[in-house]
């Protein structure tokens, strides 16, 4: 999935589907879907007044814009009261409307980030990306029938109007696809077949990721861990195919030493 920012309002922006997201009613609406709103001569609070959206937690509501806007498409998803709103009911809107989307088998989205309620561009894009990702997440590296009907969004982009709320916004979207790639692997390999995921996969894994992020590691077989006295680590049977291995990284950054184990 290819995520970036652009600059542009989003009433303006063509795009496959815009994502909005708007307060259980009734709540004025504000931010982004305001100026879309505006630009739809209140299509959108017409609708919401009308009880057609209600803006309950996680609802999702797809309108087809037959020409108002540049985006054929909009989904309305909804963040529930805002009372009780905080980034982890963000996350999970944004992984029901990602679901909603692939699912739809739209490929492109556009989604505009504004601070609000004390929540900056950085926060709600690192939670959005976050949610949106993993909320998408399929495991089909080992499907081989009827993979032309696996369904994935390949295009996620986010809107800034202002130079600042962009570079807000590409921190944001940095820190969320760490986590999200760090989640991604842990899920492939829990996922993945004892068969293909072996103990002598995970040291390689443990060896790239200590390359990649300069840390030092220390891969040890089944014999060495025995003969330190760590045998209960090394329950790998004697007779199987692939040899265990343990290993152990150290990062260093700044001097300060942090410590973990694989």
């Amino acid at each position: 999935m290819n995520i970036h920012v652009e600059k542009a309002k989003p009433e303006k922006f063509p795009c496959e589907l815009l994502l909005l997201f708007s307060f259980e009613s009734p709540e004025r609406l504000e931010g982004p879907i305001q100026s879309v709103d505006l630009e739809w001569k209140g299509f959108i609070s017409t609708l919401i007044k009308q009880g057609d959206f209600k803006g309950e937690l996680f609802e999702c509501h797809l309108l087809h814009t037959q020409g108002a806007l540049p985006a054929p498409r909009v989904l309305l998803t909804g963040l529930g009261k805002r009372g009780e709103f905080d980034l982890e009911k963000w996350r999970g809107a944004s992984s029901k409307a990602g679901q909603f989307i692939r699912n739809a088998g739209i490929k492109q989205l556009a989604f505009p980030i504004k601070k609000f309620d004390g929540h900056s561009e950085e926060e709600l894009a690192e939670s959005f990306v976050t949610g949106l990702v993993l909320g998408v997440y399929q495991f089909n590296g080992f499907k081989t029938l009827e993979r032309e009907k696996i369904k994935e969004i390949g295009e996620v982009i986010l809107l800034a109007e202002k130079d600042k709320e962009g570079e807000l916004i590409e921190d944001g979207l940095r820190t969320g696809q760490t986590i999200s790639e760090a989640v991604y692997l842990t899920r492939d390999l829990v996922n993945g077949p004892s068969n293909e995921v072996t103990p002598t996969l995970l040291a390689e894994k443990a060896k790239k990721i200590a390359k990649d992020y300069e840390m030092d590691i220390q891969v040890l077989e089944v014999g060495q861990a025995e003969a330190m006295g760590m045998g209960p680590l090394s329950p790998w049977p004697r007779e199987a195919r692939s040899p265990g291995s343990l290993s152990s990284s150290n990062i260093i950054k700044e001097k300060d030493w942090i410590q973990s184990h694989w």
